[in-house]
């Protein structure tokens, strides 16, 4: 089983009222090399800092290498090896004399390692640092994070002012430390060249779609789950079963074979809260659904605690790809619940992004463009109808029979299903 290197979840950090990393999850396991790809200010070097314990997370969980780098700060740097992205030492030194000292502190280095990998990348270790150009110093920097045999590297832009034969033996040498289990996670802006090179690339680029902040649907969702042994008999369904109303509706389900019973109460409200786990005030729901059928009010009685979120999605877009880089799922095409379709798209897109990547496997940006092309228009056409259910779900007056003849009718199977578009899925 994988050790995972660096696990992360909804990691925020916030400068003030600015956010500098907005709920990114992270699992990097021992052996893979992850690239951090995006413009300045996007949050790979954010990042970089939080694993590095140089800044610390405003909220979320990160763990490296199994400790809390808030915690344990000292024992955790002396398994990692790190590049920053400014790499400042005492210019008067020689190059011999600084990764001599390095190693030291490190508890020893080998050095024969420390000359193999100056050989490698170029470097006369016999001159002053501050003699060095800018490449020759960054190079200095690239040993002495490689030279103790860490279990995970942090580079930030490791090939910033290198030319292109060091760059390539940069990459030989995380391939060689890749082999024998050491995790590596990197910054780069080098899209066409070390970022091509990299099996794993998580995109920071907040412009791929810069179509600003989500859509907030005004719709919230309260969720909480009972045992099966807590539901009266005469409200239990194997089935999914749609309560709908004025401004708001319930759906239930099973889950786990039927040994849980999920509710999902959704309603208008002006409130708005970041994430998908945030701590709900009941009195809010009962008041929502006071008029509501006696069933739904006594299914809702049953749950004291419930968790909330609010539920946004984005205008559908056609160009979700740059270069090199593409998105899938709600990265691509957020879209409401009311279809449960988000997760089928997501599938879909990768089943359709495989083909294109196997039909053109030297041509990667005609590929990501392909599937960008043969996506766009019915990801956008399951946003659109999305939409549209979360207003006849909620709807009053005519809307609401013509939702009742809709959803009321028992529906045709096969091509005669007007959802058959949807839910036959794709070839």
């Amino acid at each position: 089983m994988t050790t995972a290197a660096i696990l992360g979840e909804d990691l925020v950090k916030r400068y003030g009222h600015d956010r500098g990393l907005a709920g990114l999850d992270l699992d990097v396991h021992q052996g893979e090399v992850y690239g951090f790809v995006g413009p300045n200010g996007a949050g790979k070097t954010t990042t970089i800092r939080l694993i590095m314990d140089l800044l610390r997370p405003t909220s979320g969980r990160l763990e490296v290498l199994g400790l809390v780098p808030a915690r344990d700060g000292v024992p955790l740097r002396r398994r990692v090896g790190y590049l920053g992205g400014d790499f400042v030492v005492n210019g008067r030194q020689t190059g011999a004399e600084l990764l001599s000292y390095l190693a030291h502190l490190r508890g020893g280095v080998p050095p024969a390692r420390v000359t193999a990998l100056a050989e490698r990348l170029g470097l006369d270790l016999g001159r002053r640092i501050h003699s060095l150009s800018k490449g020759n110093r960054q190079k200095l920097g690239v040993i002495q994070a490689f030279m103790h045999t860490p279990d995970l590297l942090v580079l930030d832009e490791p090939t910033s002012g290198v030319d292109v034969r060091t760059r390539h033996e940069v990459l030989h040498v995380l391939a060689d430390l890749n082999d024998d289990g050491i995790a590596v996670v990197l910054t780069t802006h080098d899209l066409n060249g070390l970022a091509a090179h990299l099996p794993r690339l998580i995109c920071f680029n907040r412009t791929v779609v810069a179509d600003g902040p989500p859509r907030v649907s005004g719709h919230i969702a309260y969720r909480g789950v009972l045992p099966r042994s807590a539901v009266p008999e005469h409200l239990w369904s194997p089935s999914v079963v749609l309560w709908a109303g004025p401004k708001t509706h319930l759906v239930h389900y099973p889950l786990r074979r039927g040994e849980l019973f999920n509710l999902v109460a959704v309603f208008h409200s002006e409130q708005y809260a970041e994430g998908w786990d945030a701590a709900a005030d009941p009195t809010e729901l009962h008041t929502k659904f006071a008029h509501a059928q006696p069933q739904v009010r006594e299914l809702l009685s049953k749950i004291d605690t419930w968790k909330m979120w609010v539920l946004c999605d984005r205008e559908p877009v056609a160009n979700w790809t740059q270069g090199r880089i593409t998105l899938l799922g709600d990265a691509a095409h957020p879209m409401l619940q009311y279809l449960a379709a988000g997760a089928g798209m997501a599938i879909e897109d990768a089943w359709v992004l495989a083909r294109c990547l196997a039909h053109a496997p030297d041509r990667p940006e005609r590929a990501l463009l392909d599937y960008q092309n043969q996506r766009y228009l019915r990801t956008g056409r399951v946003q659109y109808t999305a939409c549209f259910f979360g207003e006849l779900y909620h709807a009053s007056g005519v809307a609401r029979d013509l939702r009742k003849q809709l959803l009321g009718t028992p529906r045709a199977r096969g091509a005669d299903n007007p959802m058959a578009w949807l839910y036959d899925g794709i070839e």
